[in-house]
């Protein structure tokens, strides 16, 4: 009975004859049955054939109401809760699992059609913590992902309309922190801080060859006040990265200035807009910014400035700072 007084509704607001009614009623109900029903977000005691008819109601001008009825009858696409789980459950192992797979193997010279052997590599297990997995959408069902994939940690996904400075900080820290100890783990059967910390200090020393006694880490965010580094250590680690072969992702990963980034507000107004790509630090009383600069002639200067355990108000030595770095560039 309240099926049949809703299509006399909408056959009301639709202004159809007794033909275009029965010639719809079969469509109707099927949209309804097999799809519209379902979903979630009728107003109480409401459905589709009810609700689209109220929905109708709102355009006056009969032209505009078939138009919008067409749409809803011919374009409209509806996803059901079933077809929407089934498409989570294969978003990873069909879109992004391929995408890590080529990466890994491109990394450690494996063939992507060895998938068991990729799968297994410490390169795969890195580009599998990289991945971050966001959610901006009520509908963006990151608790069905998460559930489906529990090799996927609960860091690398977020769900909200945006994605906020502190929540990408506190990401990052994450990410840096369980990227040492899979460094750790390259090394020896299991990942640690220690492992990691080991694997860390012979890069520097044996590849970038800075001096042992320039350097000392606690742990691998660098978020540490017993992270100790020489500028000069930081130099010479910047050089390195800049003459290496694959030195692209590590540089396009670089904030730079004006750009939207940690030095989005930095440099502005001065000659070097655009033109230095540098890492910004910072924890109580410090601030350090380490990087490149590109002078006027297409030359590149390296630097890294740190200050320590000072008095002076952020903003003041953040603008000092940026004036030694002008001056470099000079």
């Amino acid at each position: 009975m309240r099926d049949e007084l809703a299509e006399n509704l909408l056959a009301k607001v639709m202004a159809w004859s007794d033909e275009e009614k029965a010639r719809e009623r079969a469509l109707l109900q099927d949209l309804a049955r097999y799809k519209f029903d379902e979903y979630q977000q009728y107003a109480p005691g409401r459905r589709f054939i009810e609700s689209l008819a109220l929905w109708l109601r709102q355009f006056h001008d009969p032209d505009e109401r078939r138009v919008a009825y067409a749409f809803i009858r011919e374009r409209l696409i509806f996803i059901s809760t079933a077809e929407m789980r089934q498409l989570v459950d294969l978003t990873f192992p069909t879109v992004v699992r391929p995408v890590l797979i080529a990466t890994a193997a491109n990394d450690s010279g494996l063939s992507s059609l060895r998938v068991k052997h990729v799968v297994a590599s410490q390169d795969y297990q890195k580009a599998l913590r990289q991945a971050l997995f966001l959610g901006l959408s009520d509908g963006a069902r990151t608790d069905l992902f998460r559930r489906s994939n529990p090799e996927i940690s609960n860091e690398q996904l977020w769900h909200a309309y945006d994605f906020s400075d502190e929540k990408a900080k506190s990401m990052a820290e994450k990410l840096r922190s369980d990227l040492t100890q899979t460094l750790g783990r390259q090394v020896g059967d299991t990942g640690s801080w220690s492992k990691g910390l080991d694997v860390e200090k012979r890069f520097l020393i044996d590849s970038v060859k800075v001096d042992s006694t320039a350097f000392d880490l606690e742990d691998g965010s660098g978020l540490s006040a017993g992270n100790l580094v020489t500028p000069h250590a930081f130099v010479q680690l910047l050089a390195y990265m800049y003459r290496h072969p694959k030195r692209a992702p590590f540089l396009a990963a670089l904030p730079r200035a004006q750009q939207r980034g940690s030095l989005l507000r930095r440099f502005a107004g001065t000659p070097l807009e655009g033109r230095v790509l540098a890492k910004t630090g910072s924890i109580n009383r410090v601030n350090t910014l380490s990087g490149y600069v590109e002078k006027a002639d297409g030359r590149v200067i390296t630097f890294s400035i740190q200050v320590n355990a000072h008095d002076v108000p952020t903003r003041q030595m953040l603008a000092q700072i940026d004036s030694v770095v002008v001056q470099l560039a000079r």
